[in-house]
C-alpha cells in the first residue's frame, strides 16, 4: 500500500468520524430543543390551570387491563378533560383532521409521514380514561388537541382544524368558552384516578 493510499484511507476515516459526530450533535440538539418546547407547552398549561384550580399531568401514559394510552399533557378542569399532544417538528404540516397520517415537510429531512395524534393516540388515551372513570363511577367529556411547538417562519400549518394550533396561539385557544363551563367535575378526584393509573 502506498503512502498516498494510506493518506486517502485515513482522510476518509476522519471525514466519516466528523460526519458521525456532527450527526450525533444535531440529534442531541434536536432532542434538547424538543424537550424545551414540551416544557414551554407544559408551563403555559400550568399557568392556565393553576388559578382555576385545574390539574395538569405531563408525559402521561395510562394503563388499565394490560392496555395503555398516552398524552403529552392532560388537563383536568371543571369543563372535563383535555388531552394535549405536542408536534415538535419544524417545517410545514399538511393533512386533514380525519386522516390517520399527516405530512411534515422541511429542508433538512424532506417529506415524512407522521401520525395524527388526534386519531389513534387520542382514541387510545380516551378509551383508557373512560374505563378508569367508569370503574370509579364517574363520567366526563374528553377533548383532544395538538400543539405545533416550534416557532419561527419555517414552521407553519396547512391543517385546517381548530384543534391544531401553534404554540403562540395556545393561550388564545384555551380562552374558548367551553373551557370556562362548569360541568361539575371533581377535578381532584379525577386527577387522582388518572395519577394512580400512570405507568
Amino acid at each position: 500500500m502506498t503512502l498516498w493510499s494510506k493518506v486517502i484511507i485515513v482522510s476518509a476515516i476522519v471525514a466519516l468520524g466528523v460526519a458521525l459526530a456532527v450527526m450525533l450533535y444535531m440529534r442531541m440538539r434536536s432532542r434538547a430543543g424538543e424537550t424545551d418546547e414540551k416544557k414551554r407547552v407544559s408551563k403555559l398549561l400550568h399557568s392556565f390551570a393553576k388559578p382555576r384550580g385545574f390539574r395538569v399531568i405531563d408525559d402521561a401514559v395510562l394503563q388499565f387491563g394490560g392496555l395503555s394510552g398516552r398524552a403529552d399533557h392532560i388537563v383536568v378542569g371543571h369543563f372535563g378533560i383535555l388531552l394535549v399532544y405536542d408536534l415538535c417538528g419544524r417545517g410545514t404540516y399538511y393533512g386533514k383532521a380525519e386522516e390517520d397520517k399527516w405530512v411534515l415537510v422541511n429542508e433538512s429531512e424532506g417529506r415524512r409521514s407522521i401520525d395524527n395524534p388526534l386519531r389513534s393516540a387520542s382514541a387510545q388515551c380516551t378509551g383508557r380514561i373512560r374505563i378508569l372513570l367508569k370503574e370509579a363511577g364517574l363520567k366526563t367529556s374528553i377533548e383532544s388537541m395538538a400543539v405545533i411547538t416550534a416557532s419561527g417562519k419555517e414552521t407553519e400549518s396547512s391543517i385546517h382544524c381548530e384543534e391544531v394550533v401553534q404554540l403562540n396561539n395556545l393561550r388564545k385557544y384555551l380562552k374558548k368558552a367551553k373551557f370556562e363551563q362548569d360541568k361539575d367535575v371533581d377535578v381532584n378526584a379525577v386527577a387522582a384516578i388518572l395519577a394512580k393509573a400512570l405507568k
